[in-house]
């Protein structure tokens, strides 16, 4: 057991306490950044900025796409109606091309009708004439028998008259008749004897005439109103059956 006394011990602890050394403030050190972390840090700011560029080149080009697109499918909407323009205008002059066609056909079809209107009454009548100066010349050359000839020179001139007349008509139903009227002026002109001569006083077959004046009758009728041949069967001339 220590014989000292509290006091010594308390003196001897504050000269202790005194005798210790005073300790320094605590300052904090700066730690020095590793190279490496700076390096990772930049090169997430490197990164951020490329996948940037990267976004915006690419947004960019979609773009692009878009507009090309755009342009192609407006250009094409040009073209188609461009197209359906042309179509149309193409149409329209087909249509009026076809009108006038149309018109001029039909003018022309109307001339042929009206010529032929006025070829095939002259021939009508002038089949009926020949017809019939052929039989009056017979019956005078057959009354003036035995007679000197010259006595019918008057009756032959009047039938080569009438003669010429129908061969005349009958060459403009060969230019501007229908082949059906021509084939019917050959059954009229089969009905028609030959040209008369000395002692030949034969006259006109009245019936092959009128089969023939008939049927060219009927060809007329069709060519020229451009009804049926049912329905210009009844359309005879007056003189059909003379």
């Amino acid at each position: 057991m220590s014989n000292k006394t509290p006091s010594v011990q308390k003196g001897q602890a504050r000269g202790n306490r005194r005798s210790t050394p005073p300790v320094a403030p605590m300052q904090t050190a700066r730690v020095p950044v590793p190279s490496k972390i700076v390096s990772e840090s930049d090169d997430g700011r490197w990164g951020k900025w490329r996948v940037a560029v990267l976004v915006a080149v690419i947004t960019g080009f979609l773009g692009l796409i878009g507009v090309g697109i755009t342009a192609l499918v407006t250009l094409r909407s040009s073209f188609e109606q461009a197209d359906a323009a042309r179509d149309s205008s193409r149409e329209q002059a087909d249509a009026a091309l076809s009108g006038t066609r149309s018109q001029i056909d039909e003018n022309r079809a109307s001339a042929i009708r009206d010529r032929q209107s006025k070829v095939y009454a002259a021939y009508l009548n002038a089949a009926v004439a020949y017809r019939d100066r052929t039989y009056s010349t017979g019956q005078t050359v057959k009354a003036n028998k035995g007679k000197p000839y010259s006595t019918n020179f008057v009756a032959l001139a009047q039938y080569n008259e009438a003669r010429r007349a129908f061969q005349d008509q009958a060459n403009q139903v060969a230019i501007y008749g229908s082949t059906q009227a021509w084939d019917a002026h050959l059954l009229v002109a089969k009905a028609m004897p030959a040209p008369l001569k000395k002692g030949n006083v034969t006259g006109p077959d009245y019936e092959a005439f009128g089969v023939g004046y008939r049927k060219f009758v009927i060809v007329a009728c069709v060519d020229v109103s451009g009804k049926t041949q049912q329905q210009c069967e009844t359309a005879q001339a007056v003189g059909a059956t003379r």
